[in-house]
Parts: C-alpha cells; sequence; structure tokens
C-alpha cells in the first residue's frame, strides 16, 4: 500500500497581525510540512473551518466577540475531532478545567518556549496524520473487500446470462443474477470511486427486472451485451483495484453501452418451463463465506518450497543419528530414532495438507467454456451445441492452469476446424447444429479429459502432406506411420493445415503450446480422428497425490550422484568383474528369462567409447520398467535409498537432456534425477539407429 502523505492546515486565531505572524513563524520553522491558514476573530474562524480542512487550532484566549474558550465550544460541534490549542498567558488551574470541559485539548503559554512549542504542535500534527492514515486503511479494506466480494459475485456469471437463451423461462436464474447484480450495486454506493461502476450495474439490474416481470428473454444481441456488461464491470473493477484512472473516453463507451442495454429487444420463450417446486433457501448468491482466503501461487510455491526444506531437515537428521551409531559403536539412540519417527509423521501430513491446499475446483474455469463456444460460434456464424460432464473435480493448481491453456486451444480449433457451418452439415444429413462434449473423469493415477465433436474430422492425407512438404518425417518412414503418429505432427510448431487465417485460428499456434503444457506434467495427449465423423481428443494427466516428494536410489557415477524413480526399478542386480568383461556384447541382458536391451549411464551421457570403457566400473545393474517396456543400466554402485523432493532446472542450472532436476541429499550435495521416460526414449532410439545402420 503506498504511503499517505496528507498536507495538514493549521488554523492560527488571534487579534493581533503581530501575534499571527510569530506563531506562524514558529510552525514554519518546526518544518512539519503544513500550511497555515489564519483568522483574526472568532466568527472569521468559523467560516475557515468550513471552507478548508483543518488538522489543528490554535487560538487566543482574549478577543474580540468572545474568547478562545467559547470559541473552541463552537467549533467542537463542527469539527468533533480537530484538536484545539489554547495559547495564553493566564494558563491558572481553574480556566484549564474550563478549557478541557469545553473541548479544548492543550494549553501553550506565553511568552512561547520554542523547545516546548514544537514538541506540543508536533505532537498534534502527528495525532492527525496517524488518524488520516488509519481512515485511508479503513476506507483501503472497504474498498478491496468490496472488489473481492463482487469478483466472487461475478464468478460464473456468464453461464447464468447464457441459460437466458432456454427455451424456457427459469425464475431461479434471474433471481441469481438479479441478486447478484442488486448487492454489487449496493456496495458499489457505498464505496467511493464506484460511481460508474453502479450506475452500469442499475441499467442492467433493469433489464433483468423486466426479464421478471414479462417472463421474456433478450434476443441474442442482447445476451451479448449483457456479457459485454459483465466484462465491462469487471474492467471496471479491476481499474478500481489498480487506482487506475477512468478516462473519458471510456466514459463515452460506457454510456453507450447504457443506452443499448435500455433499447434490448425482449421475446417470448418458446416452450413453458417443466414445472418444479423451487425452495427460495435454494437460491443462492453463489457466495460461499465457507471458501476461506484466496492464496496465490507465489505463495503456494514457497509454502512447497519450505515442505521440501523440511523433507531434506528431516533426512539430515536421519543421516546425523546412523553417524552416531555407527561412532559410538552401535550405541542405543532409541530417543533420537523416536524423535525422527514422530518428525517423519508430522512431515507426511503436512505434505498432504499443503496438497489439500494446492487442490482447484476444476468447475471454477469449465463453467467458462459454455461463453467461449458460443462467442466464437457467434463470429463463426456457426451453430453449436454443448455438454460438459463431470467438471466437479479437484486438481493440483499447476494441473488446472495447463488444463484452462490447453482447453481453450482445443475447443476454439473444434469450432472453427472441426464443426462444420449449418448447410455443409445440411448436405451430409446431420443436424444443423454440430455437438461438443468436453468429459473430464479421474481414474486411480491419472485425470482424463476428453473432448469430442460430430465435426468434420481430421483429414489424414492433408495432414501428412503438409508434414512431408515442412521435412518432418523420413521418407523412407513415410509408408509405415500409424493413424497416431501421423495425427502427432499437428503437435509441432507453426503446424497448420489451415488454408486461411482467422480470427480463432489457422496461425500455426496453440496445439504445439497445448503439447508442451501436457508433457511439463509428465502428461500424454492421444488423438483420434475419422474423416466425416469427427475426432476425440484425450489428454492424461497423472495425479499428483503427494508433493514432489518421492522415492530415489542414488546410484554413484565417477563422483557424481544420480537419482532413480523408485517407482520404474524393478530389480536390481550386482555383478561381478568376469561378468562385467562381456556384459555389453550382444546388447542384451537376460532377465528372468528375457533378453532385454542392456546400456550403461555412460551411453546415456553420450559419452564417446573409449571415454565409456574408461569411465565405467560396473558394479550394479538396474532393472527398469517404462509403460511394459524393460531396460537394464548398468552404473558403478547404489550409494543409498532417499525419499526427498525433486527441484527443477532453473536459470541457475538449465534443463539438461534427459533429466528432470536435482535433489539435495542428505550430505548437503545433491544427485540429478532422472527422468525414465527420457532416459528410456533415448536408449531405444539408439538401439534403433544401430539396427538400421547394420541393415
Amino acid at each position: 500500500m503506498e504511503k499517505i502523505e496528507p498536507k495538514p492546515k493549521i488554523l492560527v486565531v488571534d487579534d493581533e497581525e503581530d501575534v499571527r505572524e510569530v506563531i506562524c513563524d514558529y510552525i514554519e520553522d518546526i518544518d512539519l510540512g503544513v500550511q497555515t491558514i489564519v483568522a483574526s476573530n472568532i466568527e472569521e474562524a468559523i467560516v475557515k473551518t468550513k471552507d478548508d480542512e483543518v488538522a489543528l487550532i490554535l487560538v487566543d484566549y482574549s478577543m474580540p466577540g468572545g474568547n478562545g474558550i467559547e470559541l473552541s465550544k463552537r467549533l467542537k460541534k463542527i469539527l468533533p475531532d480537530t484538536n484545539i490549542i489554547m495559547i495564553t498567558g493566564r494558563a491558572d488551574k481553574q480556566l484549564v478545567i474550563d478549557g478541557m470541559r469545553k473541548g479544548l485539548n492543550d494549553f501553550i503559554e506565553k511568552p512561547l518556549d520554542p523547545n516546548l512549542f514544537k514538541k506540543i504542535i508536533t505532537g498534534h500534527v502527528n495525532d492527525f496524520i496517524a488518524k488520516k492514515e488509519e481512515e485511508a486503511r479503513e476506507l483501503l479494506l472497504i474498498k478491496k473487500s468490496f472488489i473481492e466480494e463482487s469478483l466472487d459475485l461475478f464468478d460464473n456469471t456468464d453461464n447464468y446470462i447464457l441459460r437466458l437463451e432456454e427455451e424456457y423461462y427459469e425464475d431461479e436464474v434471474v433471481n441469481n443474477l438479479f441478486r447478484r447484480l442488486h448487492t454489487i450495486k449496493g456496495g458499489a454506493l457505498a464505496v467511493e470511486g464506484c460511481e460508474i461502476l453502479a450506475k452500469l450495474v442499475h441499467v442492467w439490474e433493469t433489464c433483468l427486472q423486466k426479464i421478471k416481470k414479462d417472463k421474456k428473454r433478450p434476443n441474442a444481441d442482447g445476451i451479448s451485451l449483457f456479457l459485454d456488461a459483465k466484462d465491462n464491470c469487471l474492467k471496471l473493477l479491476s481499474m478500481l483495484d489498480s487506482n487506475e484512472k477512468i478516462s473519458s473516453g471510456y466514459i463515452k463507451d460506457l454510456d453507450k453501452l447504457e443506452a443499448n442495454l435500455r433499447k434490448v429487444t425482449y421475446i417470448d420463450y418458446p416452450k413453458e418451463h417443466p414445472r418444479k417446486k423451487i425452495k427460495a433457501a435454494d437460491i443462492t448468491l453463489g457466495l460461499d463465506i465457507d471458501d476461506g482466503l484466496f492464496v496465490s501461487n507465489p505463495k503456494l510455491d514457497s509454502l512447497l518450497n519450505l515442505t521440501g526444506d523440511l523433507v531434506n531437515l528431516k533426512n539430515n537428521f536421519k543421516a546425523l543419528i546412523q553417524n552416531r551409531i555407527k561412532e559410538d559403536n552401535g550405541k542405543d539412540y532409541n530417543d533420537l530414532e523416536d524423535l525422527y519417527d514422530n518428525m517423519n509423521k508430522i512431515t507426511d501430513r503436512f505434505q498432504s495438507k499443503i496438497m489439500e491446499i494446492r487442490q482447484f475446483n476444476l468447475a471454477k474455469f469449465l463453467n467458462r467454456i459454455p461463453r467461449l463456444i458460443r462467442t466464437v460460434a457467434h463470429d463463426l456464424g456457426k451453430l453449436i451445441k454443448y455438454e460438459i460432464k463431470g467438471a466437479d473435480i479437484s486438481v493440483d493448481r499447476n494441473v488446472a492452469k495447463a488444463l484452462n491453456l490447453s482447453l481453450t486451444h482445443i475447443l476454439r480449433n473444434s469450432c472453427d476446424h472441426g464443426i462444420e457451418n449449418t448447410e455443409e452439415r445440411k448436405s451430409l444429413g446431420k443436424p444443423p447444429s454440430g455437438n461438443i462434449v468436453l468429459e473430464v473423469k479421474e481414474s486411480k493415477d491419472d485425470i482424463i479429459v476428453k473432448v469430442q465433436d460430430d465435426g468434420k474430422g481430421m483429414d489424414k492425407d492433408l495432414i501428412l502432406a503438409k508434414a512431408i512438404k515442412n521435412e518432418l518425417v523420413e521418407p523412407i518412414k513415410i509408408n509405415h506411420l500409424t493413424d497416431q503418429e501421423i495425427f502427432d505432427f499437428v503437435f509441432h510448431p507453426g503446424f497448420s493445415t489451415a488454408e486461411e487465417v482467422t480470427s480463432v485460428s489457422g496461425r500455426g499456434v496453440g496445439m504445439d503450446v497445448v503439447k508442451n503444457h501436457i508433457d511439463k506434467l509428465h502428461g500424454e495427449i492421444h488423438i483420434n480422428s475419422e474423416k466425416g465423423k469427427g475426432t476425440e481428443i484425450t489428454i492424461r494427466i497423472p495425479v499428483q497425490k503427494t508433493l514432489l516428494v518421492e522415492k530415489f536410489m542414488i546410484g554413484a557415477h565417477q563422483g557424481e550422484f544420480i537419482a532413480f524413480p523408485s517407482k520404474s526399478i524393478i530389480a536390481v542386480e550386482n555383478i561381478d568383474k568376469e561378468i562385467a568383461k562381456s556384459i555389453f556384447s550382444n546388447g542384451k541382458y537376460n532377465f528372468k528369462g528375457d533378453d532385454i536391451p542392456i546400456t550403461s549411464y555412460s551411453d546415456f551421457l553420450d559419452l564417446n567409447e573409449a571415454e565409456s570403457k574408461k569411465a565405467l566400473t560396473p558394479k550394479v545393474i538396474l532393472i527398469l520398467e517404462e509403460e511394459g517396456e524393460k531396460l537394464a543400466i548398468v552404473i558403478e554402485e547404489i550409494n543409498r535409498q532417499l525419499e526427498t523432493v525433486v527441484r527443477p532446472f532453473n536459470k541457475i542450472l538449465p534443463k539438461i537432456p534427459g533429466f528432470r532436476g536435482t535433489c539435495y541429499l542428505t550430505d548437503e550435495t545433491f544427485a540429478f534425477v532422472i527422468s525414465a521416460s527420457e532416459l528410456f526414449t533415448k536408449i531405444f532410439s539408439i538401439k534403433e539407429k544401430g539396427k538400421n545402420k547394420a541393415a
């Protein structure tokens, strides 16, 4: 919050001009940054207090037409919170008592002592500034509270506006919208600077009154105006929050919007409502006071990092206990072991609670999708119906953010490239309205999101032709590509089969962004499409049940530590020196009767053959499994098993291919965390290239 710097005014009231000048000089010497105004009598002083906001009043005791005490009594009725100081040469006990009873706050005796004068005046001016700052803080708190409440009330408003287009009148929809707007208008009238917002909401509220009274719905243009009104209300709230000045040009735009709202055309609902009893208690404003406070992502991320530090501290404590036992020849440290066990339980519970805090209900942004589809359909001149299934699922905020961005691109593409226009659909024997179904469901380990449309589908031949033209596929592989591999070309940056650029899509950006977001969360995206029938896009993202705390097996290689995810390891086998000499002879390793590919960590690091042989002293084979594939990887040794936190790469330590990040070890060193999926992809790619060369 910016510091409030009021410019206080001090009123000096004395019938003698030379005395007024001396007092004003004393005040100026204090250098409080105040402005002095003067009055020579009681009536003039009262006028000055009406014209100016006065921080402090200095009055003489004896003046023509009355004394300072009588003036104080009259001034306190006008300015009850303003401090008044009497300057007098006869400050006896009785005078002080009478003055205090009539509203005086302090006395200064003549002749003036500069130091005492400075102390008293400074104290009262500072009191005034403190009061003003407190008032400003209270007003700011009221403003912030109003903004937060209004944003909550506007949440999901789009859906209620769009429901006004339904085929029958719904009283609860109109009531819900009306109550939201009425609450916002009432709050706006009570907050300084919200007059323009209150005026716009009032006009919009009047439209809803007409809908309720006449039982008629706005036409399509009216619905668009309602949506525009909502957007402008949010814009005004944002400007209020940032103290941005509203320009005269924007005020004219709002006046035009209000005029258009007053001219909205209302039409009859085509059907009667299927009668059902609605209890007044069931109608809410959509605001649950128990929802708690908003916590920003950066704050949650900082809490996440602190949780990781706590896990590292726990690991260090465990290592300390083990070292003590070793140094003391197996001495019993049961008390420390018990303390560690309790710490471990608390850490686990803390992780679980952090995950609960990080949960985000997908309904919060899925409720905005109907408006997105309606707007895009309107821009393209298409009729599109939609259905949303399973929106009430909570996920980690990072997953929600990725899905929000991804679904925006996918749905816009579905509306533009997928759904045909009305005439084309009729000629194909399809219903005039296209259909888009968005389904969200949760399996044991994944969040699964499907977007289906009954549009024209994807043209595999066209996609492949564009991929060949862009040199995205080797000629030798063209005839061996699966449907999925062909569809995957749309995820390449800049790839587009659109013949023209529209306001919606066709610029070759979007699906590559979607793929990047999903990949960052170790998810998958697949396309299934049939020309003329439609397209289904499936997103599968692993459910993050805990924080980035995972169990790892720590391997060592030439002084470096490598963390292999324990969930990917199905076996660990030791090898002796004799076997080590011929272990790579045929590129296969017999694991429980099956020959599986074998490689070394050196191959993964792209060391040349000479360096690889020199570097490797194989002692351990890890058997890893990923999506049904098995792989044997040889490393020098296994150092330990550990539960720790993955730290993503950053600007200081950029992303290294094949690794997810780093993790701290108990002795303050760190290990590189292997990405099992990238390890498999790279090694199998190397093996495939070797086969092709041999052929």
